[in-house]
């Protein structure tokens, strides 16, 4: 039986992830089996959310306001993880799972 529920198999990406709302999403995520791109501003809480998820969300401290930090991002988890953006829409006008 398929469990609408699982999201095991897949990547998400999840900003704000050290805190609050983003946290709480970043957490149900892993809880359903999937890998987590958490992304945010501040560095110490987010290492401290990735420790706590042992080792199912891969930190990245930085804006996605800055493009060069998301470029860079993306291409990483690309690399790291297998994810092909390009999958899902043009990479000029997609980054973190948004359409621009």
């Amino acid at each position: 039986m398929l469990d609408v529920m699982s999201l095991e198999g897949k990547t998400i990406v999840v900003t704000g992830a050290a805190q609050g709302i983003g946290q709480a999403v970043a957490g149900l995520a892993v809880g359903l089996g999937a890998r987590v791109v958490g992304v945010d501003l501040n560095g110490d809480k987010l290492n401290a959310v990735a420790a706590m998820m042992n080792g199912r969300l891969l930190p990245y401290v930085g804006s996605v306001a800055d493009a060069a930090f998301t470029e860079a991002t993306v291409a990483d988890v690309k690399a790291r993880c297998g994810v092909n953006f390009a999958e899902l829409a043009s990479e000029k006008s997609f980054a973190f799972g948004f359409a621009a």
